[in-house]
């Protein structure tokens, strides 16, 4: 059994995965902002499969990102292994997967 003390690594991961969730906030009003106008601005031939597939993208990078999150708060809950890095390189891989999600949507509306 796992003692209190122990414990607090997974306290420690979870404050650090705050900032995870500010920066998943701050991307997705980003990407929000950055698409919710650009059909005024999309020439006749757009590829709007692309554009779903780019917000897919984003969505689906957070998503993994908040798993590994997960993961790493249940991991240091059983050993005690703080791993507060986690979710800072978490928060890195969310805002990598806003620029790329980005890239392809201004891609797909060419």
């Amino acid at each position: 059994m796992t003692a209190k003390a122990d414990r607090s690594a997974a306290g420690a991961v979870v404050v650090v995965a705050v900032v995870q969730v500010f920066v998943f906030v701050v991307t997705t009003a980003v990407y929000g902002w950055s698409t919710i106008f650009a059909g005024n601005a999309c020439d006749p031939n757009c590829d709007w499969a692309g554009a779903e597939r780019a917000g897919l993208t984003y969505f689906f990078v957070s998503l993994v990102m908040f798993l590994c999150t997960a993961v790493a708060v249940v991991y240091a809950w059983r050993t005690g292994k703080a791993l507060t890095w986690v979710p800072m390189l978490a928060s890195v891989g969310v805002l990598a997967g806003l620029l790329i999600s980005l890239g392809l949507f201004r891609a797909a509306m060419g």
